[in-house]
């Protein structure tokens, strides 16, 4: 779904680092087999749209802490949803270390993220507004298609896909201080998981294989969207 939304907003703007999503806005999983746009639907029933960002690196390091304390780091209350994030960013965590020192390393695009930098992530309206109390508050940002939609043209424009985990959120078991972000200036740049796409004909089922990460755990989809 990350790809989705990253791939959708830089298709209009270039200027998307990464995207982001609550685990808890996942409803259903996608069986095997013949999928249906009822069946998006039933994955993402909400009718969230996509919204996009700017937060300081210094802000997102603080709030990618507070998801992996469960407790947000400006207001001290409970973080209630993990995340999920797409390709031009990774995460280092380190679930034994003490609350509000968990979060190890973050990579944006090919550099360690600078807290002094302004990024651009691409997330969901529930989320801006506040949702999950991941992010603190944000109330300005153009509301954009909804989430199902731009699920359902990024299947449609990708197929066949063959989309692979590649790490993205990492635990470690480090001893050692978390390292610190630096302060160079981090590439917005960020490879996509390899995929094979072909241009479907009119009226033609679109399949293919997709990989999700839920609660930690790897699943693998193989679909066909009528």
């Amino acid at each position: 779904m990350t790809d989705a939304m990253l791939t959708y907003r830089r298709n209009i703007s270039k200027t998307a680092d990464f995207a982001l999503i609550n685990s808890g806005g996942i409803r259903a999983t996608i069986d095997e087999g013949i999928i249906t746009r009822g069946e998006v639907l039933t994955a993402f029933p909400f009718g969230n749209a996509i919204v996009e960002i700017a937060i300081t690196g210094d802000e997102l390091w603080k709030t990618l802490e507070g998801v992996y304390t469960k407790v947000n780091q400006y207001n001290n209350k409970a973080v209630t949803s993990n995340v999920q994030v797409s390709s031009g960013i990774t995460i280092e965590w380190n679930p034994s270390a003490a609350n509000g020192s968990r979060l190890v390393e973050v990579t944006i695009g090919d550099a360690p993220l600078d807290k002094t930098k302004t990024y651009n992530v691409v997330t969901l309206d529930f989320l801006a507004g506040g949702g999950d109390n991941i992010f603190q508050k944000k109330t300005e940002f153009a509301v954009l298609d909804t989430q199902d939609e731009v699920l359902t043209q990024y299947i449609i424009g990708k197929s066949p896909i063959d989309i692979k985990l590649d790490g993205r959120i990492k635990e470690v078991n480090e001893t050692t201080t978390p390292s610190e972000p630096t302060s160079a200036a981090p590439s917005p740049t960020g490879d996509s998981p390899a995929a094979t796409t072909s241009s479907p004909s009119a009226g033609s089922r679109i399949g293919g294989q997709v990989s999700l990460v839920l609660g930690g755990a790897a699943m693998g989809i193989a679909f066909l969207l009528l």
